[in-house]
């Protein structure tokens, strides 16, 4: 047998004893997000909003409105009460998972709604700074090993607010951000 060829057998017999090459348990890894702030990252937030423009008609993630728009970075998903840019009557609970739209299914009885008053416009908001909104926020809550583990968009009083909702072995709470991303509140 060949030297490269016993070589290989090595290799593969050694990988083959171990288990494994470089692996990490499931546990490890979460608990590494965790301690990293959760997993929050502008590109992923982005590459689901865009999932969330084109499946309500819209051309630009900025111009999508929404009721309201739950992220959880930890599990890669998101669901939104979206307006509708190709029916702007309507609205549709959209939800996302891994930058793919999972379902949608229409929100009744929104013709009594003046939909400018209960929506905002994704592009008014400063979405494309979730992780420095992200970092303020564990930053302010103050807490060993907290992570951020849902980001809240809603429209209170003809008023947004973006909440990251903060987790860590001890305490919960939530950073509370406006339209601008200015940090109005921590809540415990």
């Amino acid at each position: 047998m060949p030297a490269c060829f016993r070589t290989l057998a090595i290799v593969v017999a050694m990988i083959g004893a171990t288990g494994c090459v470089g692996a990490t348990e499931r546990g490890d890894f979460d608990r590494e997000i965790q301690r990293r702030g959760g997993g929050v990252t502008n590109e992923w937030l982005a590459e689901s909003l865009d999932a969330l423009a084109d499946e309500v008609g819209a051309d630009d993630a900025r111009d999508v409105r929404v009721m309201s728009l739950n992220a959880n970075p930890g599990t890669r998903s998101m669901t939104a009460l979206a307006q509708r840019n190709d029916r702007p009557d309507d609205v549709d609970t959209v939800s996302i998972r891994d930058r793919e739209v999972t379902s949608t299914t229409p929100v009744p009885d929104v013709d009594e709604l003046v939909l400018d008053d209960v929506t905002v416009r994704l592009g008014e908001l400063p979405l494309d700074r979730i992780e420095d909104l992200a970092d303020r926020a564990l930053a302010a809550f103050d807490a060993d090993g907290a992570y951020v583990e849902r980001i809240s968009i809603a429209v209170r009083a003809q008023t947004p607010t973006i909440t990251l909702r903060i987790s860590s072995e001890r305490d919960t709470g939530g950073v509370v951000f406006d339209a601008a991303g200015e940090l109005i509140e921590v809540e415990r």
